[in-house]
C-alpha cells in the first residue's frame, strides 16, 4: 500500500530491505550503483547520474547518454509507478509532494513481508491515511524526495527522519495550487526568494553531504527574474534545479515554453533539468538540443506510457523488454502487477488507471470511468481492462517462472496472490512484464491465464 493504506495490512512483520537472504523477497535486492564512493564524491556521482552534467556552449547532447528522471506527481508517484520507470530507465524518481509540517515526527518500520521500509505518520495508525511514504532496495539509491515547505526549520526536520532511506530531496518551489500557495508553500516561494535560500542552505547543512539536494521551480514572469532565482538557488547550494518551462498561471493544457529555457540554462553553473511535455524519450532530446538543459524529466508522459519517457536508456540500463505501451490495458497489466508487488492501496491504483487512457487520448477513458469507480476490489480492477483475475495471474506465474521463484515469492508474500515480479539477478532486478509471462504461457494456459495450475497458488 502507499498513503491511503490500511492498517491492517501494514502491521505485518517488520524486516529490513536491502538484506541478502534468499528467502527474502525480490524487491529486497539491490544494485550498489555507488559502491566506494561516500560523502560529496557519492553526491557528485549521484548528481551526474540524476541531472546530467553541465555542457559546454555548443557542445552536442548525446542522446544515449541523456537522464531522464521521474517527476514528483500528487497521486501518481507511489512506489508502483517509481519501480516501473527505474524498470525502463528513469534515471532517478522523485515521490509525490508531501508535506513538510505533517512529516515532523514519523515512524519507520521494516516490512518483512514486503521487504519495504514504510514510513507512518505520527498518531495516525487507525486512521487513513496512515503510510505516508514507502520505498524499498530497488529504488535505493536513486529515489529523491520531494517536500512541501515554507521555513528552513520544517524542511530540516521532515527531510532528517528520511535521510537513511533517500538519495535526496526536492523542494517544491512552483506548485500553483492554491493550497499550497495559502502556506507559504509551492511557487509561493519564487516570491520569497530569501526564505527559499535559506530552506535550501539549511538542508545542504543539515543532510549527510553525499544526498542531493534540488528545487522544482516554474518560469518567472520576465527571463531575468528567472536567472536571477538560478543562481541564488545554486549559490545557496542546489546539487541542481529543476525548471517546468510553464509560469505560474500556465496549466498543463497549454504549451510549455521550452524556447524560455535557454537563457537559465547558459546562465547556470549546476544542471538544469528542463521539465514539460516530455512524453516519449524522442521528446527529452528534442528539450534537451534545444536547450542545452543537463537532463529533462517527464510527468503526465510517464503516466499514459511509464515506458516512452524513458526507452532509450533502457537498451543500455534495463532487461527490459518493453519501449513502449501498445494500450491503457497493457500500462493496467505492468502497473497491477507493480502494484501487488508494493501492496498498493485499492483508491490510489484506480485513480492512476483512470488518468491512463485519458493522456494516451484513448477512448476507453468513457467506458473506463464509471467501471473504475464502481470497482470494490483488485479483480473489478483487472476486470475493467478486460485482465484475468488475481488468482489466475498469480497461478500462471508460479508455474512458468519456476519452483525457485515460487519457494521465494511464498516465503516473502505469505500467499500466492501477491506473487507478482521476478527479478532474475542481483545485479539487474527489473521486473519481468507480465505481457510477456502470458506470450510465454499462453499455449498451456490459454489468454484468460487461467489454465496453468501449478498447485502453489491454492
Amino acid at each position: 500500500m502507499d498513503a491511503g493504506t490500511s492498517s491492517s495490512a501494514a502491521a505485518s512483520a517488520r524486516g529490513e530491505a536491502g538484506g541478502g537472504d534468499s528467502s527474502h523477497p525480490p524487491s529486497q535486492r539491490r544494485v550498489d550503483w555507488d559502491e566506494g564512493l561516500a560523502g560529496t564524491d557519492l553526491r557528485d556521482a549521484r548528481v551526474r547520474r540524476f541531472f546530467g552534467r553541465v555542457r559546454g556552449v555548443g557542445e552536442a547532447v548525446d542522446g544515449d547518454e541523456l537522464p531522464v528522471v521521474l517527476a514528483p506527481m500528487a497521486h501518481a508517484g507511489h512506489l508502483p509507478l517509481r519501480l516501473l520507470a527505474l524498470n525502463h530507465g528513469a534515471a532517478a524518481v522523485f515521490s509525490e509532494e508531501l508535506v513538510a509540517l505533517r512529516l515532523r515526527h514519523v515512524t519507520r518500520e521494516d516490512n518483512v513481508e514486503l521487504g519495504t521500509i514504510d514510513y507512518y505518520a505520527a498518531g495516525s495508525r487507525e486512521a487513513l491515511p496512515a503510510l505516508v511514504y514507502r520505498t524499498c532496495a530497488m529504488e535505493r539509491g536513486r529515489n529523491v524526495l520531494q517536500l512541501g515547505a515554507a521555513g528552513a526549520v520544517e524542511a530540516v526536520e521532515a527531510a532528517l527522519e528520511f535521510a537513511r532511506d533517500v538519495a535526496g530531496v526536492d523542494i517544491n518551489m512552483g506548485c500553483p495550487e492554491s493550497s499550497s500557495m495559502s502556506g507559504g508553500m509551492g511557487s509561493a516561494l519564487l516570491a520569497r526568494p530569501d526564505v527559499a535560500c535559506e530552506i535550501l542552505s539549511s538542508l545542504r547543512r543539515a543532510l549527510p553531504e553525499d544526498m542531493t539536494v534540488t528545487c522544482k521551480i516554474r518560469l518567472m514572469e520576465d527571463a531575468r527574474r528567472s536567472v536571477d532565482v538560478v543562481r541564488k538557488f545554486e549559490k545557496a547550494g542546489a546539487s541542481a534545479v529543476i525548471v517546468h518551462a510553464r509560469r505560474v498561471d500556465q496549466r498543463p493544457r497549454e504549451p510549455a515554453r521550452w524556447s524560455e529555457l535557454a537563457p537559465i540554462v547558459q546562465a547556470a553553473t549546476v544542471p538544469i533539468v528542463a521539465n514539460g511535455d516530455v512524453f516519449s524519450f524522442e521528446d527529452a532530446v528534442r528539450l534537451a538540443r534545444m536547450t542545452g538543459a543537463a537532463s529533462c524529466m517527464a510527468a503526465r508522459g510517464a503516466i499514459g506510457d511509464p515506458a516512452a519517457p524513458f526507452a532509450r536508456r533502457r537498451l543500455r540500463d534495463t532487461h527490459s523488454s518493453v519501449l513502449s505501451y501498445r494500450s491503457a490495458r497493457h500500462v493496467a497489466d505492468e502497473y497491477l502487477a507493480a502494484s501487488e508487488l508494493c501492496d498498493n492501496a485499492l483508491p490510489v491504483d484506480k485513480w492512476f488507471l483512470a488518468q491512463v487512457p485519458r493522456y494516451r487520448r484513448e477512448p476507453e477513458s468513457q467506458v473506463l470511468g464509471p467501471a473504475l469507480a464502481t470497482a470494490e476490489d483488485a479483480d473489478a480492477v483487472l476486470a475493467a481492462f478486460g485482465l484475468p483475475s488475481r488468482l489466475g495471474r498469480a497461478q500462471c506465474w508460479a508455474g512458468v517462472s519456476g519452483e525457485r521463484t515460487a519457494t521465494q515469492w511464498r516465503a516473502a508474500f505469505s500467499r500466492a496472490l501477491s506473487v507478482v515480479a521476478v527479478f532474475p539477478t542481483p545485479a539487474a532486478s527489473p521486473l519481468l512484464p507480465p505481457a510477456k509471462l502470458l506470450r510465454e504461457c499462453a499455449p498451456e494456459c490459454g489468454d484468460d491465464m487461467r489454465g496453468c495450475d501449478s498447485g502453489w497458488a491454492r
